[in-house]
């Protein structure tokens, strides 16, 4: 290892030991998806929550409508009358509580329904109302709940952790499960809704170990319904954005948009939104350097944003936006590098941690360079995956057996039920064949923890509990 090198990696080592003692890296913040912004008799494909993670993409269906067919609908469940001239099954709050809600929902006891829910999911019941909503035409949106068999799908970009949810309208005589689904399709968890009977409102609590916990490592939820009811008010905590000091590729920026610091960038002296610099991301540059060298900016201004450190770039940073007022603006089409080449190789050189602090991921394996694992003397095995730990339940240590079929880059990685990543045991290129990690759980509390492989197969996840 060369000097420039191992300085990096100490450099990368101490700012992540100043993030770990002194609380410098950011958490995440529990968000809330509650369906409000939109549109009574929307369809609704995706929605984001409150503090911007997402998209996550929404689908609804039912026996009333064709396959393929997304029904899942924005209802408005304070507006009835004015806005759709029935459902009041849905409506919130009860009558009794001065809402337009009718039914048991106005009672005494848990599911009173005494809280305006605004807007709310719902599976639609009629095949025209799907392919023919008419905003402003109240008469025509009408979007009644299926009272049959239907399925609200909701699919998070990125594993997070599911605290609760929201019901209304789930009578005696119907049923409603909700299943939580991991990485590798994993079944994390099976949620019953309660009879909360007609009008009524029930919050679920999705806690699959200790109370407050929620479930961990969620990627899709999967309402089932065998009758009427809406959906509102899920709570759930996205990743952690990424740490400070050290830098990722414009390829993790473009894929990780509700991992950015900032909602907005100057690229030579244009301001561009967060939208519209998805926008350049996702545009191909058919040999346009504007969006070459833009697309490495960036990614750039993105790590210095968050935190890394700017010393080896900050001058072609600067050179770069100057290149860009003088020969953009981005996305017209030049295809003349006009001496900005050299401008994009040394700012992909910095997101890739070739010069700079170094990248995230390095910096990750530094700090784990120590962790033990052994291949095993057995044929190659047929596919990728996780064989399990054992012992489980163990203290404090325990083997995690995974599988490799073909020479790749693999991670490793531990998580809590919080879905913070508490180790990290591989992460680097393996050759085929079946594995031993081993976890050192002394310094962690008892309780249930997720393991998780990530391979070009996918990603697959498993539990164990640490029983002190």
């Amino acid at each position: 290892m060369d000097n420039r090198t191992m300085h990096r990696l100490r450099a990368c080592i101490l700012t992540m030991l100043m993030i770990a003692l002194f609380g410098l890296n950011k958490a995440s913040a529990q968000e809330t998806i509650d369906f409000e912004g939109l549109v009574e008799g929307q369809v609704v494909s995706s929605v984001f929550g409150d503090g911007g993670f997402g998209p996550v993409t929404v689908t609804g269906s039912n026996l009333q409508n064709s396959p393929g067919v997304n029904a899942a609908v924005i209802f408005d469940s304070y507006c009835i009358g004015g806005c759709t001239g029935n459902d009041r099954d849905l409506g919130s709050p009860n009558v009794a509580f001065g809402g337009p809600g009718l039914g048991l929902g106005g009672g005494p006891g848990a599911f009173q329904n005494d809280s305006a829910l605004g807007n709310i999911l719902i599976v639609h019941e009629r095949p025209t109302e799907i392919v023919d909503i008419q905003p402003g035409l109240p008469g025509v949106i009408n979007p009644d709940d299926e009272n049959g068999a239907t399925t609200i799908v909701l699919d998070f970009p990125e594993p997070v952790t599911i605290y609760q949810f929201t019901i209304i309208d789930r009578e005696s005589n119907e049923s409603q499960n909700i299943e939580l689904i991991g990485e590798g399709g994993v079944m994390l968890g099976m949620f019953s809704s309660p009879a909360t009977g007609d009008n009524g409102v029930a919050t679920v609590v999705t806690d699959a170990g200790l109370a407050g916990a929620g479930t961990a490592g969620v990627v899709q939820l999967v309402m089932t319904h065998k009758g009427s009811g809406g959906l509102d008010n899920i709570v759930f905590l996205p990743p952690p954005p990424p740490p400070g000091g050290c830098s990722y590729t414009q390829g993790f920026w473009k894929t990780h948009p509700e991992a950015w610091p900032v909602d907005q960038l100057t690229l030579g002296n244009v301001v561009y939104t967060k939208a519209q610099l998805l926008d350049i991301f996702n545009a191909s540059p058919k040999g346009d350097k504007t969006l070459i060298l833009a697309h490495q900016l960036i990614a750039a201004k993105l790590n210095v944003a968050n935190g890394a450190d700017d010393t080896d770039i900050a001058s072609t940073i600067s050179a770069a936006d100057a290149w860009l007022i003088a020969n953009g603006p981005v996305g017209n089409g030049n295809k003349d590098w006009n001496g900005g080449e050299t401008l994009s190789n040394t700012l992909d050189a910095y997101n890739n941690g070739e010069i700079g602090p170094g990248h995230c991921d390095d910096v990750s394996s530094a700090m784990n360079a120590g962790s033990r694992i052994d291949r095993l003397a057995v044929d190659t095995p047929v596919s990728f995956g996780l064989n399990g730990n054992y012992p489980n339940p163990f203290n404090p240590t325990t083997t995690i057996s995974f599988s490799v079929q073909e020479a790749t880059h693999i991670r490793l990685s531990v998580y809590d039920l919080l879905g913070r990543e508490v180790e990290l045991l591989v992460d680097r290129a393996l050759e085929a064949g079946q594995y031993d990690a081993s976890f050192d759980a002394g310094n962690l509390p008892s309780g249930t923890y997720l393991y998780r492989l990530s391979t070009p197969a996918g990603t697959f996840t498993q539990t164990m509990v640490l029983s002190k």
